[in-house]
């Protein structure tokens, strides 16, 4: 249930909701209008404002596409579960350099390198 989206000329206008569960649909729009009716909620707050520039019913169906990403986020924080799978690497990490080449940079650039073992201190 996501609110229409027509794009033409660069201006985004208002569409047809997409198909999908009719009794969904109709059981998020009542629970919007409810929500739209409360007083210390930040969905009520969002559709009084959407109401009162784009109408009531447009607004339920905004708020209502708010309370199922809502619903949807946390059944995702209940099951402990990413809301997105981790991408794969697409390099393979470099490998670490070895003394050989970290001396042989530093001998091309100018330097004098002599490597001496560390002694452990007491």
């Amino acid at each position: 249930m996501a609110p229409g989206n027509h794009i033409s000329a660069g201006k985004r206008k208002g569409g047809k909701t997409r198909k999908g569960s009719r009794w969904l649909r109709t059981c998020l729009v009542v629970a919007a209008q409810a929500v739209g009716r409360s007083k210390d909620s930040v969905l009520g707050a969002r559709f009084r404002a959407l109401a009162a520039t784009r109408g009531k019913q447009r607004a339920a169906v905004a708020v209502g596409h708010s309370i199922l990403v809502l619903a949807y986020h946390i059944l995702l924080l209940r099951q402990r579960t990413p809301s997105h799978p981790p991408l794969p690497r697409t390099k393979p990490p470099r490998p670490e350099p070895s003394i050989d080449h970290l001396v042989a940079q530093l001998r091309a650039r100018g330097f004098a390198v002599t490597l001496q073992p560390l002694t452990p201190a007491a």
